[in-house]
């Protein structure tokens, strides 16, 4: 199956090499798409030889730069497989008592709270989760996948409200599933918004990267950022305007 095009065209090449070398991230940004169904996945992607845990699927596009899907029977993780809409909340889980053993809660309500508090894809949605390298993708991702130290994600933050504004929400629990929640299940809600904001933030991060006459990046239009003139003790980057 052929993904349909986009009517915001991306170049998803030049924007992952915009990604690495203006915020610095070591790998590669990882193209993410759920599928509901068998058909969804492109001809001649591989399925996973292995069953190991969502964030390690992650690192394995990232890192290794493979591209392939995983079915449910290759989630470790239950957790994150109910997360992603794979699998059934097991009973230990959906009670508390699975991370209360693990010492991960002082009590099994207190976990139980937490799990009821998780955003999740309805189970059964997904027949399976989709991975590649950003720039090698072979699918039209729902969602991108940053992993950068902060520095690198304040960079990516303030590129973002450079041309939408407003203010970057964050919002998180102390649990491992939150993870698979809050960087997938959580923002393919907002799928809509992502070919815009891939586009623009490329823009953004190559502007910014542009030296000025002693070699340090410069930025204009930076009382975006800064209320001040002069260097941003922040960023390092140059205050102009």
């Amino acid at each position: 199956m052929t993904d349909a095009p986009m009517k915001i065209p991306v170049d998803y090449k030049e924007s992952s090499e915009v990604l690495q070398k203006y915020l610095g991230i070591d790998g590669s940004p990882v193209a993410f798409k759920f599928a509901t169904k068998k058909e969804d996945i492109p001809a001649g992607m591989e399925e996973l030889d292995k069953t190991i845990r969502h964030c390690m699927m992650v690192t394995l596009a990232r890192k290794e730069k493979k591209a392939f899907y995983a079915t449910a029977d290759k989630h470790e993780c239950n957790g994150g497989a109910w997360a992603l809409g794979l699998k059934e909340l097991t009973p230990s889980l959906k009670t508390g008592e699975f991370y209360f053993k693990l010492g991960k809660f002082a009590s099994a309500p207190a976990c139980r709270r937490t799990i009821e508090h998780i955003p999740h894809i309805a189970t059964g949605e997904t027949f399976a989760t989709m991975y590649a390298p950003l720039e090698s993708t072979p699918f039209t991702p729902q969602i991108v996948i940053v992993v950068a130290n902060p520095r690198g994600m304040l960079k990516l933050a303030q590129s973002t409200l450079f041309t939408l504004g407003g203010r970057v929400h964050s919002e998180f629990l102390r649990h491992p599933v939150d993870l698979c929640r809050h960087d997938r299940a959580d923002v393919y809600h907002g799928t809509p918004q992502l070919f815009a904001w891939l586009r623009r933030v490329a823009e953004v991060l190559r502007h910014r990267g542009r030296r000025d006459g002693n070699g340090l990046p410069r930025r204009n239009a930076a009382r975006t950022y800064c209320g001040n003139k002069g260097r941003c003790r922040c960023t390092g980057f140059e205050v102009t305007g």
